[in-house]
């Protein structure tokens, strides 16, 4: 992969760009990216010599900042099947922050680089402008953030591309930089530099903006629900401007490849974001099932006593506060919080024995409100009205109950840890007085990864140990990008009470609902609304009797070594890695394909005799067998937006690519597809977007090549979206060589999608007469009767006409 242009070059093309409005932006971006080679990142030679040129050169991870979170932890694990996969390449970790006590998560070996104007959110200097701050066109806001956006875009690039340059970086691998918009200006500033210098970029993405977020109008008038991201879309109804974010998160290019963590962001991606299916996949996470499996009890033991210590501030008695104290003398510094233990009733006193009969409720996440900690404390209260529960703290005047948050307090979130304690305090009127003094609520405040915490111990515990001492973890998140904890859990034995969090299908495709039953993981779920008394006994019998669930326990813990581990994660990016490779190659022979494709199928299209003269009269008028040509727009506002075109574009591209990737995930021979054949059939749909040759004669004003401010020419704008599903056919005919014959017989399944039905009849002139016969009475058998009403038969069958067999085929119209 040889670099396509020096930085200084790169500097010097995007400085001549007269950038002064959000429109010379748009208009920007359009010419960048129609204008680009396909792909900037080319690579000529076998999968080998791929996988040998990033050997002997580097790669970058590049985030917001690196901290004790979820990402710097999946970081650390793709970093070390990287050094695995690639151990002579150097790995770089580039960010606008990375904190100290990330470095236990961050391998001696990799080299690391601060740059200041990539922070992200609250510490994005530009953040509270882009989306806390209501734009209006033509205002002094409007017009002052584009200059300071653009300025700080190319600041970055300078930075960031010449870091790239000086350390023969080859690869670029982004977490969340194009989902989540927390610094827009990085995010523009590394699509521009990936594809000006023709570095390829695997583009991560743990969760998107849109997922738990929606635009004021569609709350009102939609009922969509509000949500935790609302607030992106404060200025969405500004088009010149918050189409800037749709084209960028994610941005779309066949050298980056989209890597999200569930399958129902990918098919968001493909349907609404217009991405070619080759340049999307999926990833899982991993565990070290080890770690979680081989814990003694004198590792219990000692895991119970460095808890103890930590609580105590290394002091010789450990101090159990009350909530007033903690409130009222600050005992919690907002910007450097120290370790704590607060108790439910009484005042604050050295405690005894703590680490004797307690039981463990563990949750290990950051104190942030969307993790929904005070849950909790509604549990313990639920299980302090449980005659069991409460006849067993009876019985033993030393058993104790903890609940034990482990992460941070964000910056922000301050107050909602205030909160958390004054919930905590108002149980004192819930629970009989007779335990107060034995329910514990412990912050460890992410101590675990702190240096001068790792000094005081010969083996200092990390999480797994955390884990091995709980009787039962907690994730009652409102929202999660994966859910770690429960496989967590699963991998160390424990069980867990989880909420059904949003999005729901993450939280399925982590339990595995979509597998047998065997090879589900099994927790205790709750709605996030009620706690019932199922809840509270299956909770009870799993803590005070945990024998009973051996079988349930080891099924959760073969679930994880089969779906979750480091080797099934290592495979993952195996694969990953030759898809970008096939993605990566010369475009030459596709495009041709495409492009002969095209002309023999406007010769079809354009099919017409004396029959079909006497049926439909075109002497003096045009006949659309769909909705209209696609080289004009045909949503309501994108005539009345100037800049809604870019997200039309975007569904066009999203609904044809969504269906040639239908007409791969359901054909029943599909399993005999190589990876590479049904990449060319993607790639070959996606260059029906690619293809241009020559210009227009005339623009209309509501045309595409007028919005663009170009006159070029794409054959494709010719034909209907309706006509467009047929030409898709037809290549993957062509290129898959499907068997339609045992199509026809076998698959009385696949017609369950009109526009898959349309398209099969589309191509019919493929088969024999007769076996068209059988496909028109297969699609009548199969369909919904509902797709086959009058006004479908007129818009929609009329359409066949055109073809040379159906103008002989006799459907009822």
């Amino acid at each position: 992969m040889e670099q396509r242009m020096t930085v200084k070059e790169m500097l010097r093309q995007l400085k001549n760009e007269k950038i002064n409005t959000w429109f010379d932006l748009g208009l920007f971006i359009d010419k960048f990216k129609e204008e680009k080679p396909i792909p900037t990142a080319q690579f000529n030679g076998s999968f080998n010599d791929f996988k040998n040129e990033l050997n002997k050169s580097a790669l970058a991870f590049i985030t917001f900042y690196y901290s004790i979170d979820g990402v710097t932890i999946e970081v650390d694990k793709y970093s070390r099947i990287f050094r695995q996969l690639f151990p002579q390449c150097t790995i770089h970790y580039i960010a606008g922050e990375l904190h100290t006590e990330a470095d236990e998560f961050i391998q001696p070996e990799v080299k690391k680089f601060a740059i200041e104007e990539i922070k992200g959110f609250d510490d994005w200097t530009l953040y509270k402008d882009f989306f806390f701050t209501k734009l209006e066109r033509g205002s002094k806001e409007y017009n002052a953030l584009i200059l300071k956006f653009w300025e700080q875009v190319l600041t970055i690039v300078e930075k960031l591309g010449t870091y790239i340059e000086k350390n023969n970086i080859k690869l670029l691998y982004l977490i969340n930089v194009c989902s989540n918009p927390g610094n827009v200006s990085l995010s523009l500033a590394t699509v521009l530099v990936s594809e000006y210098l023709g570095i390829p970029v695997l583009n991560n993405s743990h969760d998107f903006y849109w997922e738990g977020g929606n635009r004021e109008v569609d709350i009102k008038n939609k009922k969509a629900k509000e949500g935790p991201r609302d607030f992106f879309f404060t200025n969405s109804d500004v088009g010149e401007f918050f189409s800037q974010i749709e084209v960028l998160f994610p941005w779309e290019s066949r050298s980056w490849v989209s890597i999200n963590i569930n399958k129902r962001q990918s098919q968001h991606l493909i349907r609404e974001n217009g991405h070619n299916p080759a340049n999307v996949t999926e990833i899982g996470t991993a565990v070290d099932t080890q770690e979680y499996l081989n814990i003694t009890k004198r590792e219990k033991i000692n895991t119970f006593i460095q808890i103890n210590k930590i609580l105590s501030r290394y002091q010789e008695s450990l101090i159990a506060y009350s909530v007033k104290d903690v409130i009222n003398s600050t005992l919690v510094d907002p910007n450097n919080p120290e370790p704590i233990l607060l108790k439910l009733g009484g005042k604050s006193k050295v405690t005894q024995n703590f680490t004797n009969e307690n039981v463990i409720f563990l949750q290990p996440t950051r104190i942030i409100s969307r993790k929904r900690i005070e849950t909790g404390f509604n549990l313990v209260h639920k299980l302090f009205n449980n005659k069991i529960f409460v006849n067993k703290f009876k019985e033993s005047s030393q058993l104790k109950l903890t609940i034990l948050v482990t992460g941070p307090i964000p910056l922000g979130q301050y107050s909602y840890f205030n909160k958390l304690l004054v919930h905590f305090y108002e149980m004192v009127d819930e629970i009989p007085e007779e335990f107060h003094e034995r329910i514990f609520l412990a912050f460890v405040f992410s101590e675990l990864d702190k240096e001068h915490f790792k000094e005081k111990f010969k083996d200092p515990i990390s999480i797994p140990e955390l884990y091995s001492i709980a009787s039962l973890i907690l994730l009652p998140s409102k929202t999660e990008g994966r859910g770690l904890p429960i496989i967590e859990a699963a991998a160390a034995g424990v069980p867990i009470f989880c909420r059904r969090y949003y999005p729901e299908n993450v939280y399925s495709e982590v339990i595995g609902e979509h597998l047998p039953e065997k090879e589900r993981l099994k927790v205790i779920e709750f709605d996030g609304k009620d706690i019932t008394s199922k809840h509270i006994n299956d909770i009870i019998l799993r803590v005070l009797f945990p024998h009973k669930f051996i079988e349930e326990i080891e099924q959760n813990k073969n679930v994880v070594l089969n779906r979750y581990s480091i080797e099934s994660l290592s495979k993952n990016f195996e694969n990953i890695f030759y898809q970008l490779y096939l993605q990566l190659q010369p475009n030459d022979k596709s495009i041709q394909i495409t492009k002969k494709a095209l002309n023999e199928y406007k010769d079809i299209a354009n099919f017409t005799n004396d029959d079909l003269k006497s049926i439909i009269n075109t002497e003096n008028r045009q006949y659309m067998p769909g909705y209209g040509k696609l080289t004009f727009m045909l949503y309501l506002k994108s005539l009345i937006d100037p800049s809604f075109f870019r997200v039309e574009q975007q569904r066009i591209r999203g609904h044809a690519l969504n269906f040639a990737n239908k007409l791969f995930l359901y054909s029943p021979n599909r399993a005999d597809i190589t990876p590479k054949l049904i990449f060319n059939f993607y790639n070959a749909v996606d260059n029906i977007f690619n293809y241009k040759k020559g210009e227009v004669s005339i623009r209309h004003d509501h045309s595409f090549s007028y919005r663009h401010r170009n006159k070029d020419y794409y054959p494709y704008q010719d034909f209907t979206f309706q006509e467009l599903t047929g030409l898709i056919n037809m290549m993957y005919i062509q290129i898959i060589k499907p068997n339609y014959k045992k199509q026809i017989i076998q698959s009385s399944h696949f017609f369950t999608d009109w526009n898959l039905a349309l398209s099969q009849l589309t191509s019919s002139y493929y088969l024999a007469i007769d076996d068209r016969y059988k496909l028109i009475e297969k699609l009548k058998a199969n369909l919904p009767i509902a797709y086959f009403p009058g006004k479908y038969i007129k818009y929609e069958l009329e359409f066949f006409a055109l073809q040379p067999v159906r103008a002989r085929l006799k459907l009822p119209i």
